[in-house]
């Protein structure tokens, strides 16, 4: 036995070692993450989490535009679709260090679908050709759906 922890037992002192709850847990590992990387107190999985914010408030001005008949600016169209990839790329370049595979790798696949679908119906604009409204609602659903996992993941609501 350590010297340290004959004194401890002798004393019948508490251990000086807190067990931190799994929330906890994961504060400290998003703080040192972030400040390993230089981002002070926000982490990778964050910084997509707000890029994907701002590309869904773009894609619900587009699908509003779409469903209403009318024809989008070109600009709406390249912002939401450069936050979206941004945030994607983001949250693929955080996930490439994790070794085991747990929610947020699914989380990445279901992005991938999502832009997929988005990549999908660029094709169709850029035929001049209005896409049909159920894939702007799958993909926006799909998106929608995995940016709320994502954010319940980074609340801690999801274990990771």
């Amino acid at each position: 036995m350590s010297l340290l922890i004959r004194d401890l037992m002798a004393r019948k002192m508490p251990c000086p070692i807190r067990v931190a709850s799994p929330k906890r847990r994961r504060a400290i590992v998003l703080e040192r993450e972030g400040t390993r990387r230089g981002l002070g107190l926000i982490s990778m999985i964050q910084l997509a989490l707000g890029l994907f914010a701002l590309a869904a408030i773009a894609g619900a001005a587009l699908a509003t535009l779409h469903l209403r008949g009318r024809v989008p600016p070109w600009a709406l169209t390249v912002l939401h679709g450069l936050l979206a990839t941004s945030g994607l790329l983001t949250l693929i370049v955080e996930v490439s260090g994790y070794s085991t595979v747990g929610w947020l790798h699914g989380i990445v696949a279901m992005f991938v679908l999502a832009a997929l679908g988005g990549i999908l119906v660029v094709s169709f604009h850029i035929r001049k050709r209005r896409p049909p409204p159920p894939l702007i609602l799958v993909h926006g659903t799909g998106a929608v759906t995995t940016f709320v996992l994502l954010l319940l993941y980074v609340m801690g609501v999801i274990p990771a």
